[in-house]
């Protein structure tokens, strides 16, 4: 299926079939994901935020922000600008294609439950230091970029390998003035190591990209050492595909981890 495609069938989903969709993963959040950190006392912050999923934000800085950030999704998803998506080491030369802004958004932007999510982790963690793979068009940036902001300190390093999706994330950034946001552009394997040594220690990373088993597990070894004690690690598309579900079964269990929750689609973990 070409990206397109892929799109289209995405869009294809109505509206109410969508808000549905999101409701059942927020009740499930706040019911068994925060359920399962009962009991362990140095939690009760980040329970605290899984208790908030999908409800109204309280924090002045949510209500002040996300007006403007979904305004520019919406902007983003109207964009016809076209971006030209480059050959890398997952899609060969007869899967270039060129695509507007708007599918890219629609395709692999986090949705709106899940970026407030984000949000409110960064208000309540208070990262110095964070990381984003798979900048896409900076939508889920822009949560983590706003929340940083909001808290007054803390900077995200964010990367992605196709180039013109990249600058667009930039963009994006630049209208909303979040210069606490960097962007970095090439392959994974490519910017990751110097990216993480350089910024390290890192006290959030959100994997986004490359959802596929044997990068994601190659990802977390190559993060762990430049995360500080206690840093958070948040996986996108646990349950993507069987061998998502075997590495993400894999790194929750690891001797590392600390605290692990599965979040339905995303998995987060704590270090030791």
């Amino acid at each position: 299926m070409s990206i397109r495609q892929s799109v289209k069938s995405a869009v294809a989903r109505s509206p109410a079939a969508r808000r549905l969709q999101l409701s059942l993963w927020a009740t499930t959040v706040r019911r068994d994901a925060s359920a399962s950190l009962d009991g362990r006392p140095d939690t009760e912050a980040l329970r605290g935020v899984l208790r908030r999923v999908g409800r109204r934000p309280s924090d002045p800085a949510a209500q002040e922000w996300v007006p403007r950030l979904e305004s520019h999704r919406a902007t983003l998803l109207e964009s016809k600008a076209p971006i030209r998506l480059t050959e890398t080491a997952w899609r060969d030369a007869s899967e270039v294609e060129v695509i507007t802004v708007g599918e890219a958004c629609a395709r692999a932007s986090k949705n709106a439950p899940s970026c407030l999510m984000l949000f409110d982790l960064i208000r309540t963690m208070r990262p110095q230091t964070c990381l984003e793979m798979g900048s896409s068009v900076g939508v889920s940036g822009s949560y983590l970029g706003a929340a940083l902001k909001a808290n007054g300190a803390g900077r995200l390093f964010t990367t992605e390998g196709q180039p013109d999706i990249a600058q667009t994330a930039r963009e994006t950034f630049r209208a909303l003035d979040l210069d606490v946001v960097e962007v970095t552009t090439g392959m994974f394997d490519d910017t990751l190591p110097e990216l993480a040594a350089r910024v390290s220690p890192i006290d959030f990373a959100f994997i986004d990209g490359h959802h596929q088993e044997e990068p994601t597990r190659r990802y977390f070894e190559v993060l762990l050492p430049s995360m500080s004690p206690g840093g958070i690690m948040l996986f996108d598309d646990i349950a993507w595909s069987e061998g998502m579900r075997r590495v993400w079964a894999q790194i929750r269990q690891d001797s590392r981890v600390d605290v692990a929750v599965d979040l339905t689609t995303l998995g987060l973990v704590r270090l030791r």
